[in-house]
């Protein structure tokens, strides 16, 4: 993991870490960017980008810049449908479910995530409903839903603000 190298590790492992680290959140960087028009994120499913993404999560250190844009990249391009297959394909419900038990913002993004992936799949019985299994999940959605219409967030408030259009497609997606 990067903080056992960055604290214990010899000064040129720390850099190596480090190096990889920047590298990584400059990719993700790009690819943010690239997912800013919904349109673009064809082409992050075509090279097979939904896969860099999750690996990139999968290689993070939980709460490292980089986690935090894979897991952001992950929310905002889940809503497109073969970004989601690409996810579920590739493991993606296995990587991010435990995320859901973690809580806080992260715990709320992979809630978001995972409603993408599996929100319209409770009729293939692969998998339990996203609302059987946590029966939370729904009323998490609407507070952050109503926090976002509302614009609350920071001091006083357990969520933040988080794009309207990602909260009612994962909303709509488990609406089946």
């Amino acid at each position: 993991a990067l903080v056992a190298v960055v604290s214990s590790g010899s000064g040129e492992a720390r850099e190596k870490a480090l190096a990889r680290e920047t590298a990584r959140v400059k990719a993700l960087g790009i690819l943010w960017n690239l997912c800013l028009y919904h349109e673009n994120i064809e082409y992050l499913v075509c090279c097979n980008g939904m896969l860099v993404v999750l690996a990139a999560l999968q290689a993070s250190l939980r709460g490292s810049k980089s986690f935090q844009k894979s897991l952001t990249l992950l929310m905002v391009s889940g809503r497109n449908i073969s970004a989601a297959h690409a996810l579920v394909e590739a493991g993606g419900v296995d990587v991010i479910s435990p995320l859901l038990d973690v809580g806080g913002v992260d715990g709320i993004k992979a809630a978001i995530i995972l409603s993408f992936l599996l929100g319209n799949d409770e009729s293939k019985g692969t998998h339990l409903s996203l609302l059987e299994s946590k029966p939370q999940l729904g009323d998490l959605l609407e507070s952050i839903f109503n926090n976002t219409v509302n614009g609350l967030g920071g001091d006083g408030y357990e969520f933040g603000n988080f794009d309207l259009v990602v909260i009612v497609a994962a909303i709509a997606s488990m609406a089946v």
